[in-house]
């Protein structure tokens, strides 16, 4: 009797491997072979952009008169760095600057006491509010609103402040899984004016902006 029992135990003790691996193995989910793990999602954007200030116009007093020229063709530059807070919408700051802002012919410039051509630098702090579309998994499509504030800081003369507002379309082309390049095109327009002294005229630009970046997400 004793050796039966023992029997039967034993073979319920063998039954119940094989029954605990099988529980085992059902609780582990397999990974099908070459599946390949979902890309982390990147948020942070850092970017760097060529902007030529093009087709543009510098409004200033000269002579007592307000007057309105075409400007020379001058190159700008832009950083930028934008958080993506929900699908395809970002928020960030895009500060720029353009450098020897001046008239395209320079009988119609402004001149200085010494009657040299007066020339700016214009530095704009910039918010950014774009959004992204994709057309296919490595092209994106975007628009973008940039409100900020901005100083025309001239060769000769007070420097003028004031509101600024750009906004344009673009492109962004996937170099891979971080890099990225973009080519966008838009507008600005700013309403600065010169301080009291001057009777707080107007020394403003507007133009067309041509965007050639590109940068890296996080």
């Amino acid at each position: 009797m004793r050796k039966a029992s023992t029997l039967l135990f034993g073979l319920v003790g063998l039954t119940s491997i094989p029954l605990a691996q099988t529980a085992r193995a059902q609780e582990v989910v397999p990974v099908a072979e070459g599946t390949v793990a979902p890309a982390r999602e990147r948020r942070l954007q850092i970017g760097i952009a060529f902007l030529p200030l093009a087709a543009g116009k510098f409004d200033f007093k000269a002579g007592g008169m307000d007057t309105s020229v075409d400007t020379a063709i001058v190159p700008g530059y832009s950083l930028s760095a934008s958080y993506e807070v929900i699908r395809g919408l970002s928020l960030g700051v895009a500060p720029q600057a353009f450098f020897g802002v001046k008239a395209k012919d320079d009988e119609e410039g402004a001149l200085d006491p010494s009657g040299n051509i007066i020339t700016s630098k214009e530095y704009d702090l910039l918010a950014r509010v774009a959004y992204a579309y994709p057309i296919v998994d490595t092209i994106r499509l975007y628009a973008e609103v940039l409100p900020g504030y901005s100083l025309i800081m001239p060769s000769f003369g007070h420097t003028s402040k004031g509101f600024v507002v750009a906004g344009g379309v673009g492109a962004a082309i996937d170099l891979g899984d971080t890099a990225f390049i973009s080519l966008g095109g838009g507008y600005q327009i700013g309403f600065q004016q010169l301080p009291a002294t001057d009777k707080s005229a107007q020394s403003r630009t507007r133009f067309v902006r041509v965007v050639l970046g590109g940068g890296v997400r996080f």
